[in-house]
């Protein structure tokens, strides 16, 4: 009996509705007809082949499907429906089938080929490269077609010199093959030699001008490469002419009308496309795409959420979705989705440079610089990368580091108004400040952007000239009263000129402008702080969030003030974990929460999260490193090893994984393997510091001193005006009781270096250690006069003083320290407890300027609950109290303070308990007759 092809498109014939009356007995006989008509197996094959053959690759798939439920171990036609399955695009369900075909008899040079073209176009690359890297096919052309389609999956894996030996094995199989010539041609086009890939690709195509993929890398060329687009315009459309179902082609000629902004002509090619690939995901994504450049934000949104709930990882739908969500102001969800694109494959500098720029957005300049710095290494990233590194820098206030960036960018595109302004920059930066500004005034005047305005108010801010800065800062406004940024800078130096309502208003007006601009939100929170109305701080989070659900950091930051409010850590714990509930993909929620639990040495708790998190960013650096830390501290030294082991992997131009390494071996007593791993960081990058600490640390523990000053002195030869060596030698001589060769040490250091506050602060403690009061006095007194903005040294001869129980002395110097620099919040915080251990006013005020400065600090709040309690405030001071230990529960000093507090305000109970609590930790408490003689004094 004939098949009926007509009645092959049986989903939609069982759909419809079923006639009533005669009628439906006449249906149902034809498809008793249909369905007993007995076609054999190879006979619905045979009739796809056919159509195969045709082009009609979904009628072919199914009379394929129709064959196979005849006969399922038929594994040629499940090979035949898998090409038909790829050909009609739907790249999943033919790696499915041809997997299936190559697990059964077929040769591997009939379904390899194909089967490695469907994981190609399905993205599974690394499945690709990992499985069949080595494979060898007898046939010459299987076996050139499986190597093209592994150099593809290697240059896009970003492996170009696997990509290059696997196109020439390619082309010594087959040296006519055409894939492997347009493979060649791709290849020579990614090294800027575009003359010579359309010489490759010319002679193919005058040979065999039905090869489509030649037609649209010859496209690709002429558009990206040479910037000709009516050429490739022309090339697209032969692509079409050979092969009108042709997926890529269509999208590209989508992508040039849509940059040539004619949404029509768009359009008109996104409906050829829907004619050629009715069922196609990548229709949708047209759509989503033509949306996006009309500015049909919520239109295009839900488009790409259509797509990604079928293909969640797929790169440019993500990609899109980035694009959606930063144009549309929702900053934390374009940071998710560039983020993840980069996790799938870091390997896509517009993805890279996208969530930069949503980084900087969001005023997280680190972060930026990070994102960029694979781009930067490699040198790939063109003018804007290097525009972005400069703006990131300026941002951090590091002008000499954006001048290099600057420069770069500028000889990249020396005629960009941004890139001048770079030049300008680098001029003032330099120390020509004068013209550089003058350069920087006269191009702001024809900046059509804030770039030049930006770069003169850093410039004013590092010469300390905030009016001028100001200044500037208004005129940015003026010019562009629509850009929230340049609002948010207005801000910022209101700030710097200590104008704090102008500043909110300037915050305030950059909300109006941007509600997603969450920099604006935190600098008004952090005023509200300030100003000791953390209700109010806390409402801007909260109304956030509401606004957007998913915005990670503001989660982040109201745990931080519920923190610094005295909060349970389960409260913070649980607001920590909403921040990862709202942004699943990034990694710096979950990293927060490990350390916090660890932290608090709930370490069973702390591993679970890890490794939920190394689940969900199995290759992300800082979730390896504190899963590693959690299998450490949960006892599982192996794991922890083999964890660190994998970072190092993921990263082996850094140290830092093997001196974690090195901290496992050396906890379990391995002091052997932890100094090899130790060894071996410095052989990777020799200045680490964490590496040299950690050595010297191990060889002075094995009283091995010749070896630390070994060390310390190769430090020196190496960094010579650094005072990191110094340092080291001197700690070597002092463990070894060397008192006179460890201060000849930081003597040295001081002349060689020259000004070390560092090694200064270590020769004073050296000299009071040893008894030398006069010398340490004496050189007190010498470094103080030439160095008096040096609150660190000053400081420290507070502290100094208050060790040696000389109050009045201390109370002085930190009275003066106070006066000089009145955000010293642990200046402030000593101050106020030597006032209070005397018995003085005003403890009360300074402290809790302190706690104000440093909040959730459980030391100052001790220190204010004691000045709370020395004023009568007493039921204050105990709930103080009671919230600085419950932050940092193992503190005995704070336990004890909190029976003190309690014996005063008469609560005996509480007393009683926190007493009987220190008393059971036996003699190891320091202050165990005192906690005696208090709980004899009640009884």
């Amino acid at each position: 009996m004939t098949a009926l092809p007509r009645l092959n498109a049986g989903s939609k014939f069982k759909r419809r509705q079923l006639p009533r009356g005669p009628l439906l007995v006449a249906a149902l006989l034809v498809f008793v007809w249909v369905a007993g008509c007995g076609d054999s197996a190879q006979s619905l094959a045979a009739s796809g082949k056919a159509l195969s053959l045709k082009g009609d690759h979904r009628a072919a798939v199914v009379q394929f499907k129709a064959s196979l439920q005849k006969d399922n171990n038929a594994a040629e036609v499940r090979h035949l429906l898998g090409k038909a399955l790829l050909e009609s695009g739907d790249p999943v369900n033919a790696v499915v089938e041809l997997s299936k075909a190559a697990e059964g008899k077929l040769a591997p040079e009939v379904v390899l080929p194909d089967l490695a073209r469907a994981l190609l176009v399905n993205g599974e690359l690394k499945k690709l490269t990992s499985i069949w890297a080595t494979t060898q096919l007898s046939d010459a052309s299987a076996q050139a077609s499986l190597k093209s389609s592994l150099a593809r999956a290697w240059g896009l894996l970003g492996e170009q010199k696997k990509a290059e030996d696997a196109a020439t094995a390619a082309l010594a199989a087959k040296p006519d093959f055409g894939p492997a010539l347009i493979l060649q041609a791709r290849l020579l086009s990614a090294q800027n030699a575009h003359a010579q890939a359309l010489a490759v690709l010319d002679p193919l195509l005058a040979r065999e001008p039905s090869q489509h993929e030649a037609w649209q890398l010859k496209g690709e060329i002429y558009w990206h490469g040479l910037r000709d687009t009516a050429q490739a315009t022309a090339a697209f459309k032969q692509a079409l002419q050979a092969n009108p179902s042709f997926m890529p082609a269509h999208m590209n000629l989508v992508q040039v009308h849509l940059l040539a902004k004619d949404f029509a002509a768009a359009r008109l090619q996104a409906n050829a496309l829907r004619k050629a690939q009715p069922k196609h995901p990548q229709v949708v994504l047209v759509d989503a795409q033509i949306a996006f450049f009309e500015r049909k934000y919520p239109q295009a949104r839900e488009l790409v959420l259509q797509l990604l709930k079928g293909s969640p990882n797929h790169l440019g739908t993500l990609q899109l979705a980035g694009a959606i969500e930063g144009q549309s102001g929702s900053l934390p969800m374009a940071q998710h989705y560039f983020g993840k694109a980069l996790q799938i494959n870091p390997e896509l500098p517009l993805a890279r440079r996208s969530l930069a720029q949503t980084q900087l957005r969001l005023g997280q300049a680190e972060l930026a610089l990070s994102t960029l710095q694979p781009l930067l290494t490699k040198g790939e990233g063109g003018a804007d990368v290097y525009a972005l590194a400069g703006e990131a820098q300026l941002q951090l206030g590091n002008s000499p580091a954006a001048e290099v960036h600057f420069r770069k960018a500028t000889q990249m595109a020396p005629d960009n108004v941004r890139m001048q302004t770079a030049l300008a920059l680098a001029a003032a930066t330099r120390g020509d400040e004068i013209s550089g500004l003058e350069a920087l005034e006269a191009l702001s005047d024809k900046d059509k952007d804030t770039y030049a305005d930006m770069a003169i108010i850093s410039l004013r801010l590092q010469r300390n000239e905030a009016p001028q800065a100001l200044k500037a800062a208004l005129a940015m406004v003026r010019k562009h009263p629509q850009n929230a940024g340049a609002s948010l800078t207005l801000g910022r130096v209101h700030l710097a000129n200590k104008r704090t309502e102008s500043a909110r208003l300037a915050f305030e007006q950059a909300l109006k402008l941007d509600p997603a601009l969450f920099a604006a939100t935190a600098a008004l929170a952090g005023m509200d702080m300030l100003e000791q109305k953390n209700d109010r701080a806390m409402a801007r989070f909260e109304d956030t969030i509401r606004r957007e659900p998913r915005n990670h950091l503001a989660h982040l930051a109201l745990a931080e003030l519920v923190s610094s409010q005295g909060a349970s850590a389960e409260d913070v714990n649980r607001r920590v974990a909403d921040a990862i509930k709202a942004a699943p993909g990034e990694a710096a929620p979950r990293v927060l929460l490990v350390n916090r639990l660890l932290l608090a040495k709930a370490n069973k708790e702390a591993l679970v999260v890890a490794q939920e998190a190394v689940t969900a960013l199995p290759n992300d650096a800082a979730v390896l490193e504190v899963l590693g830390r959690a299998l450490a501290e949960s006892g599982d030294r192996l794991q922890a090893v083999n964890t660190f082991k994998q970072l190092a992997g993921l990263n082996p131009s850094s140290g830092l994984p093997h001196v974690r390494i090195a901290d496992v071996h050396k906890s379990g007593g391995d002091t052997a393997a932890a100094e090899a791993s130790l060894r071996k960081a410095l052989e990777i990058q020799p200045d680490l510091l964490p590496a040299q600490t950690a050595l010297l640390e191990l060889l002075l523990a094995a009283q091995r001193p010749r070896e630390a000053i070994e060390l310390a002195k190769r430090v020196q030869q190496r960094q010579p005006k650094a005072s990191t060596g110094y340092l080291f030698e001197a700690a070597a001589h002092l463990r070894s009781n060397a008192a006179d060769a460890g201060i000849a040490a930081y003597r040295s250091g001081l002349a060689t270096v020259g000004d070390a506050p560092d090694l200064a602060l270590a020769l004073h403690k050296a000299l009071q250690a040893q008894g030398r009061t006069a010398q340490a006095d004496e050189w007190a007194a010498e470094w103080s006069k030439a160095h008096p903005n040096d609150h660190g040294f000053e400081y420290q001869l507070a502290l100094a003083a208050i060790t040696r129980g000389q109050l009045d002395s201390a109370e002085q110097k930190l009275r003066r320290l106070v006066q000089k620099f009145p955000g010293h919040a642990l200046a402030l915080n000593n101050l106020a407890w030597v006032l209070v251990v005397q018995g003085k006013p005003g403890a009360t005020e300074l402290a809790r300027t302190a706690v104000d400065l440093m909040p959730g600090r459980p030391a100052l709040m001790d220190t204010l609950a004691m000045a709370l309690a020395a004023d009568k405030q007493v039921k204050q001071a105990l709930d103080l109290q009671k919230k600085a230990l419950a932050l940092a529960p193992q503190d005995s000093g704070l336990r004890l303070n909190l029976a003190k507090i309690a014996i005063q305000a008469k609560e005996l109970d509480l007393a009683r308990k926190e007493l009987s609590t220190l008393e059971s930790l036996g003699a190891a408490l320091p202050y165990r007759d005192e906690v005696l003689k208090l709980q004899a004094s009640f009884r």
